[in-house]
């Protein structure tokens, strides 16, 4: 599951790759629009949102403590 969820956390850099590897650029998406794209800010939000996933699903998973440090299972309130 460490493979997957490392990933996760680069989400932006690899959906980059992705879509340079078959031809949508950066370059070639700004000359479509006629401005400078959003994509670095694209990326790095993404990348920000697949960190905060990767870390939910290692939560969830028993794999990195809650932020609290209480376990999922723990009954006591």
């Amino acid at each position: 599951m460490g493979d997957v969820l490392d990933r996760l956390m680069n989400l932006g850099d690899h959906l980059e790759r992705g879509l340079s590897a078959v031809g949508i650029t950066k370059q070639r998406v700004s000359r479509l629009l006629g401005r400078r794209c959003k994509c670095k800010e694209r990326q790095r939000r993404l990348n920000e949102l697949g960190q905060q996933a990767a870390a939910a699903v290692r939560r969830l998973t028993g794999q990195e403590p809650p932020a609290d440090g209480k376990k999922l299972d723990d009954k006591t309130h």
